[in-house]
């Protein structure tokens, strides 16, 4: 087993992976803007594919979250168009009768969902001082 998967918590009778857990290297990085850099969430992209593509690994899913104070990925986390449009359905349950409710409700979404795909990350060279810290690696 990996060692970042042993700390686990139960999570509605399931045990996970504590990705809640806050460290204080990150907050004292995230100070200084030395240590990061702006990044562009593309469409359909997930943590891990954002973490695999910064840090060549996957692995690293949980520092983009924890990075940028994501606690609820399904929601912290920009949804796809087609993500987007089916929230806006249960949102606006009668969309096919109510087109402008549902396009107005769907330009809003569009635009808190846009800003969420503007996130900060940790460089790349920074990340073994990371990973030092928060295994206890001397």
């Amino acid at each position: 087993m990996k060692h970042y998967l042993k700390e686990k918590i139960d999570y509605n009778g399931t045990l996970t992976t504590d990705i809640f857990k806050r460290y204080d290297i990150i907050k004292r990085l995230k100070e200084d803007g030395k240590f990061f850099f702006d990044y562009y969430i593309r469409n359909e992209y997930t943590p891990e594919l954002v973490a695999h593509e910064v840090y060549g690994s996957a692995d690293w899913w949980w520092l983009v979250l924890i990075y940028n104070d994501m606690i609820d990925p399904w929601f912290d986390w920009p949804l796809s168009n087609e993500e987007l449009e089916s929230y806006v359905k249960k949102l606006v349950p009668d969309w096919e009768t109510n087109p402008s409710g549902y396009a107005t409700r769907l330009s809003t979404e569009m635009t808190l969902n846009d800003a969420k795909k503007q996130i900060q990350l940790l460089r790349p060279e920074y990340l073994p001082i990371v990973i030092k810290n928060y295994y206890g690696i001397r």
